[in-house]
């Protein structure tokens, strides 16, 4: 896996998703899992493709790791997107969680912002708005293989939106 800050003025979801299209198009990352996360002002971009400027980073194999990330707790229903409730969320966190290699796993999830979201921007649709919580997770690794390809993949949907990417504490990592 492969990591870079970026430094950035964008503050939209739908600008990170911009940067990512450009990113894949210009560094011929076709195929690549692209994730990305806001930090201060930079973005933070995670690939499973090397690409200029790209540090590679190895995660440590086993034993307690802890990381946060921000999930999309909305669901779609008839064009719309509704908030699931806290059963809903939790019950797809873990399930993600658990398919990720870990065990052991304890979660803490705040509480719920609307952020407005562009969809379609090159259609002129409506600015919606987008349920987000963050999460904050402490757990053992079990199977390192299912833990990095979830660390690569993020967890949830609107990832190319800034959501879903694993921050990982430098204990995570290996190298």
């Amino acid at each position: 896996m492969y990591e870079i800050l970026i430094p950035t003025t964008k503050q939209k979801r739908y600008q990170y998703h911009q940067l990512l299209a450009d990113m894949r198009s210009a560094h011929n990352l076709g195929d690549a899992q692209l994730q990305c996360a806001k930090l201060g002002g930079y973005l933070y971009v995670r690939s499973s493709h090397p690409f200029p400027g790209a540090r590679k980073r190895e995660l440590k194999g086993n034993g307690a790791v802890a990381f946060s990330f921000d999930y999309c707790c909305g669901a779609n229903h008839c064009g719309k997107m509704a908030v699931k409730n806290d059963e809903q969320i939790f019950n797809g966190i873990m399930r993600a969680l658990s398919a990720g290699g870990l065990s052991q796993i304890e979660l803490s999830v705040g509480k719920i912002e609307l952020e407005p979201f562009t969809a379609g921007l090159r259609h002129g649709r409506e600015t919606k708005i987008m349920p987000v919580v963050r999460v904050d997770v402490s757990a053992d690794i079990e199977d390192s293989q299912a833990f990095e390809s979830m660390v690569v993949s993020g967890i949830g949907k609107r990832r190319s939106y800034g959501l879903g990417m694993v921050l990982l504490g430098l204990d995570a990592y290996a190298d």
